[in-house]
């Protein structure tokens, strides 16, 4: 499979998308000629333990040649002068045709899936959320999805019929996953493990 590796600077407003690269070895020799580019190497194997940039380090404006390419840069492109860090984000190439199943990972609310598992994954959490719903209602609640898009990712709230107030229930996450997969009988358990012990 073919990938593109992107540079992503990692800023306090979010990752910035700076430049791609082949490989990892051509982007590591685009950072070797960037003056505030500094690592770290396990003394002994040479692998590289950290890296990270020092915009105060960089010039006001330089140009970059890099395979026959010019590239501006500088110092002010960055939030602020402190160090700063940044890794390299693996993204598919489909420019090459037949490369069979893509590789990778898809971020499901929150939560990074390998592409392998992404259909059975999706699949059974939904049909989970679907038995959770018939579970709570033979126990008069009501349920309703929520937060997603948040940081620890959708999740799946109740009330007791004719109640006004919701509460959280639990993460649709790869637990609820795992325990969605063992079938209805381990759900029900689940719920009535979630339930505080007044509402079971």
């Amino acid at each position: 499979m073919m990938t593109t590796y992107v540079l992503t600077l990692i800023q306090e407003k979010g990752d910035v998308l700076w430049v791609s690269f082949d490989s990892l070895q051509s982007g590591r020799e685009f950072l070797a000629q960037l003056s505030g580019y500094h690592c770290e190497k396990d003394e002994k194997s040479g692998v590289i333990l950290r890296e990270w940039l020092l915009p105060a380090e960089f010039p006001d404006y330089a140009e970059i040649t890099f395979r026959g390419n010019r590239f501006p840069v500088s110092k002010f492109m960055f939030e602020d002068f402190y160090e700063t860090e940044f890794y390299f984000q693996e993204i598919p190439d489909l420019g090459t045709p037949d490369q069979g199943f893509i590789d990778g990972v898809m971020v499901v609310d929150a939560y990074a899936i390998p592409h392998a598992e992404i259909k059975n994954y999706i699949e059974t959490r939904e049909k989970g959320f679907c038995m959770v719903q018939k579970i709570l209602a033979e126990l008069d609640y009501d349920s309703k999805r929520a937060f997603h898009g948040s940081e620890d990712g959708e999740a799946i709230m109740y009330r007791r019929r004719n109640k006004k107030k919701w509460h959280f229930l639990a993460h649709m996450d790869p637990l609820f996953v795992d325990v969605a997969e063992q079938g209805e009988a381990a759900l029900k358990k689940w719920v009535k493990k979630c339930l505080p012990r007044k509402d079971k």
